[in-house]
């Protein structure tokens, strides 16, 4: 069953891609053996976004957009500033969520 995430990521590359732009699908993971993933807000405090070492965003140019990141979206170094796993966190893009 999709995540939340993905969900969020479809919804948004939808909406990209319908303006006419070209969005792609982000996969940000982390090892098995520490699967959460957290997102570090603007206020400093943190949120998860993944219990199963899966975490899903749109990626348009060098912005990434998701859920938190509002409507502007976040540049990817600044995003990856504040996503997190005990073990790192790594992205690739992907052809879906």
């Amino acid at each position: 069953m999709p995540g939340k995430c993905q969900n969020v990521a479809r919804i948004i590359h939808t909406a990209f891609s319908n303006l006419g732009r070209k969005p792609e699908y982000v996969a940000f993971r982390s090892a098995q053996e520490a699967p959460h993933i957290v997102f570090e807000l603007a206020n400093g405090k943190t949120v998860p976004v993944s219990q199963n070492s899966y975490h899903a965003a749109i990626r348009l140019g060098d912005t990434i957009h998701h859920a938190y990141t509002g409507p502007l979206g976040m540049k990817l170094v600044d995003y990856m500033a504040r996503i997190h796993a005990i073990d790192g966190v790594r992205w690739e893009v992907v052809s879906k969520p």
